[in-house]
């Protein structure tokens, strides 16, 4: 009766040796589990960028900023070269100032946008704002060098794409008056500079154009008599979004409160909202208030050396998280695939300890490729 010459390399019984032998089984069954993990993740990104193209076809992640006062400025500065030739510079820019006190409130009506099995959660989103200005109050203590002027002032807001609102944006003043709010492509205004003719003293100008860094805004003309006296607005913007709504602190002193009727609601953004988020069913509940030095920036800014993204990046938000994200699962159970097998060679192995009956090699590989099996079709 013939023989297998290898049998007898391999110590019957072995224990040991058939440990390393299970050990290395498991690194073969992780195979398969990477290959699935593989065709997991590149289905994932497919739902990932067509979801994205779903958000972006209702607004996408939409970030809305309230009322702010832009207020045109020249400023004669004079500077020395080497041969001691003084020259005067009229430098043209804006600047920006934020009201004392604002509130947003907005409530969220959820709806879903489908394409095939993908589906993007979308929102319409309904936003009234309130604010109130006091631009004396916020100049107060500026270099007497800037010469603002009043008759080009400008009440500015910004969203993150403009295509999704809905209506018009009109302003509502204390005494009843309005203003339609426009699109503008950049916050720079041309104001009126002073001319000099002295050859002493050439004169120059330079404007400062100030660009929206990806936001997009609008803009209505105010009109002050004389000096600036304190006022408020009222306005109400209505827009879709998708996967996130974000409300800037546009305020020095900013409260914010959104509402509405989606179960898988995330807290995001900035600043901490003052309470935890309250859901009651499908309706949600959440409210900030942030404070002046808790916003970290001044009451006025030149926009010349100030950045209306750190606005944008101040932010109170939600996010919509879809909780049966099938891919995310089958993530889990690939990553876990490899303890899963081990565990139930291990057991195997101890069965045959105890028992003294001997499992087939055959038999553990079927065990694997059966585990396999089932994590492939998990992924499907």
């Amino acid at each position: 009766m013939a023989t297998n010459p290898i049998a007898g390399l391999i110590p019957r019984g072995s224990l040991g040796l058939k440990l390393l032998l299970v050990c290395l089984l498991v690194l073969v069954m992780g195979i398969p589990l990477i290959t699935v993990g593989a065709l997991v993740s590149e289905r994932a990104a497919r739902a990932r960028n067509v979801t994205e193209e779903l958000g972006a076809a209702a607004g996408g992640r939409q970030t809305v900023g309230g009322p702010m006062l832009l207020v045109p400025y020249s400023r004669a500065l004079e500077t020395t070269d080497d041969q001691g030739r003084t020259q005067r510079r009229t430098e043209r820019g804006s600047y920006v100032i934020f009201a004392e006190e604002g509130t947003a409130d907005a409530t969220l009506v959820s709806d879903e946008r489908r394409r095939g099995i993908y589906r993007a959660a979308g929102y319409g989103a309904t936003t009234e704002f309130e604010a109130r200005f006091a631009p004396a109050n916020a100049l107060a203590g500026i270099d007497p060098s800037y010469r603002f002027e009043w008759s080009q002032e400008r009440i500015v807001m910004f969203v993150t794409d403009s295509r999704a609102i809905r209506n018009a944006v009109q302003l509502r003043f204390a005494d009843g008056a309005t203003a339609t709010l426009e699109p503008i492509s950049d916050l720079s205004v041309a104001a009126t500079a002073p001319m000099y003719s002295s050859p002493e003293m050439p004169q120059s100008s330079a404007s400062v154009p100030v660009q929206l860094g990806g936001m997009q805004a609008f803009a209505a003309p105010i009109r002050f008599n004389g000096a600036p006296s304190d006022f408020s607005v009222e306005t109400r913007l209505e827009l879709t979004g998708a996967q996130r709504f974000s409300i800037a602190a546009f305020a020095q002193d900013t409260t914010a409160t959104i509402r509405g009727d989606r179960a898988d609601t995330k807290v995001e953004g900035a600043f901490q909202s003052n309470e935890a988020l309250q859901q009651t069913g499908d309706q949600f509940v959440v409210s900030w208030r942030v404070p002046y030095v808790r916003r970290g920036i001044e009451k006025a800014a030149d926009l010349s050396t100030f950045s209306l993204n750190s606005i944008n990046a101040r932010d109170m938000a939600v996010s919509f998280v879809a909780s049966d994200d099938i891919y995310r699962g089958v993530a889990r159970a690939v990553s876990y695939g490899i303890m899963f097998i081990g565990i139930v060679f291990l057991a195997a192995l101890i069965f045959e300890a105890v028992s003294g009956r001997k499992a087939h090699p055959a038999q553990y590989v079927l065990v694997g490729l059966a585990q396999c099996v089932f994590t492939c079709c998990c992924s499907r």
